[in-house]
């Protein structure tokens, strides 16, 4: 008989994609290759351009633009300072130009700016007019559902796992969809934008919204019996989203070959 093995399964293109890249394939598929309504509305899945893993922008971001706006208070806030009016002016005129600005001042006006573009980029996607960042022809996507879809019933899975590996898909879309910031005066992070995202990723996992937020905005150690929780900052937490999605993208693809080497 035949053993199938993973080898360096590239869990970073599930968080980052290099310019002109897609992510791993069966996201698209997943999300334009089902012409299933009552499928995508179990798992509150829309289009490829609502997720941020895949180059887009969450409609949420779009339309209330927290993220930005936390951006712009926490680079204003830092350089207008407590030294009055003429001062304050001054430092907000700075900040529009990029001058008088600490490294980390600049990094988020850096930011701030991506965002801006994203979701410019974003939305004439949605007209039309960025064909590139749809990501994947319908037809191209469907004929990969479709071949996915009879590998998986031919290797003997079944339909309650395809249900589960779709479950799996859709969590990690969601997470990518988190953004965790801080704000002034606060050395913690909180979640600045995925509100109702979180309250996904919480059903489908079968928790609590607030256990796992606290879950991604804290490390928890065990010293001599002692359990010690620390809060993490906004990119510590923006980094225990993207590893827990990597996490459970690479235990998914694990258990499908586990699975396939049983049926071989």
């Amino acid at each position: 008989g035949a053993v199938m093995v993973d080898y360096l399964l590239e869990k970073s293109r599930v968080v980052h994609q290099a310019k002109g890249e897609r992510n791993f394939h069966i996201f698209y598929y997943l999300l334009e290759g089902s012409d299933s309504i009552s499928e995508l509305e179990s798992h509150c899945l829309g289009e490829v351009l609502d997720y941020r893993y895949l180059g887009g922008c969450p409609p949420e971001s779009e339309d209330r633009g927290d993220e930005l706006n936390a951006l712009l208070h926490l680079s204003r806030e830092s350089c207008a300072g407590a030294n009055g009016g003429k001062k304050k002016q001054w430092a907000k005129n700075q900040v529009g130009k990029g001058k008088g600005l600490t490294e980390h001042q600049q990094l988020e006006n850096a930011k701030r700016d991506a965002i801006t573009k994203k979701q410019l980029q974003v939305k004439q996607a949605r007209r039309g007019k960025v064909p590139d960042l749809a990501g994947m022809p319908r037809n191209q996507a469907r004929k990969g559902y479709d071949d996915v879809m009879h590998a998986l019933s031919v290797m003997g899975f079944l339909q309650s796992e395809i249900t589960n590996i779709k479950r799996v898909l859709s969590i990690v879309l969601h997470f990518g969809n988190l953004t965790f910031g801080q704000n002034p005066g606060i050395e913690h992070a909180d979640l600045f934008n995925g509100i109702a995202d979180l309250s996904t990723c919480a059903h489908l996992l079968g928790v609590s919204p607030e256990n796992l937020a606290d879950t991604l905005m804290n490390s928890v150690n065990i010293t001599r019996g002692e359990r010690i929780v620390r809060r993490l900052n906004k990119d510590q937490a923006n980094d225990a989203r993207d590893a827990a999605a990597k996490g459970l993208y690479g235990r998914l693809f694990l258990w499908i070959v586990h699975r396939v080497n049983e049926f071989l």
